[in-house]
């Protein structure tokens, strides 16, 4: 689902993460892997014509997997430029 207008852009969905990373606990380490349902938003926001700034966010469940549990969550801001074919 999205909005836009001249301007901003926002978007909220769902999302499917795919990791592979290491998980520690006391005296035990091993490789995890699997996928996590979750959510994310963004929004763009164009301050000189087609050059702007974008800030995305996503929040995903990892749920309960022996060495690791629990939700894991990503911010991440930047430079956006975007094209408009006419």
């Amino acid at each position: 689902m999205g909005y836009a207008w001249d301007s901003v852009h926002v978007s909220l969905g769902p999302s499917l993460a795919l990791y592979s990373m290491p998980a520690c606990v006391p005296m035990l380490c091993a490789r995890v892997a699997g996928l996590a349902p979750g959510g994310h938003a963004q929004v763009s926001v164009y301050l000189a014509g087609p050059f702007g700034v974008s800030l995305w966010g996503g929040i995903d469940w990892l749920g309960e997997y022996g060495l690791l549990r629990g939700v894991v969550g990503t911010i991440l801001a930047g430079p956006v430029l975007r094209w408009r074919s006419t």
